[in-house]
């Protein structure tokens, strides 16, 4: 028997309910989660950002996985993304189940601006990428100081704001 609009109303209409809930629910929940990652990738500025810095992860360097992030103003990336880095800038991509609409990405840091601040218990460091508006890539000073090392001489950050977040630190 064909499957024809008809027939899938005659099939659904014969259905046992469990059924007919079973089968939506295979079919629409991978559509919805399709749906919240790609408008978190809208909202977060993912989309913008691999307009512009869409790249492969390079073989061969040091990853960070499992690391947290905010990127914008509220979208948390928690726990599901691996980030890399050299000389040249540095890469972040989540995790295989969070790859709708998030291609890898790698930034060099000459479009990176580094700022850090203490809120009232902790200290975060931001990454601002690009240019008008800049996109805010919140991270821990833990993956801050791994990114740097990496870097080396090419990272981001001044000295003066180096100094002032140790001063603040104390």
């Amino acid at each position: 028997m064909p499957i024809w609009p008809e027939n899938l109303i005659a099939a659904a209409e014969q259905a046992p309910a469990p059924v007919l809930i079973a089968v939506l629910a295979a079919l629409g929940l991978p559509l919805l989660w399709l749906i919240i990652i790609g408008t978190v990738a809208r909202v977060s500025g993912w989309s913008s950002l691999s307009s512009q810095y869409r790249a492969a992860a390079p073989p061969g360097l040091k990853r960070w996985h499992g690391q947290s992030a905010e990127l914008g103003r509220h979208c948390n990336y928690g726990g599901c993304l691996t980030f890399w880095a050299d000389g040249r800038g540095f890469g972040i991509v989540p995790f295989l189940l969070f790859r709708f609409q998030h291609p890898a990405l790698f930034i060099p840091w000459r479009d990176v601006r580094v700022r850090r601040w203490r809120g009232w218990i902790f200290e975060y460091v931001r990454l601002e990428v690009g240019r008008m508006p800049p996109i805010p890539i919140t991270i821990s000073p833990r993956l801050a100081a791994r990114l740097s090392d990496a870097a080396g001489a090419a990272w981001p950050e001044t000295a003066a704001a180096a100094g002032h977040a140790a001063r603040a630190h104390r």
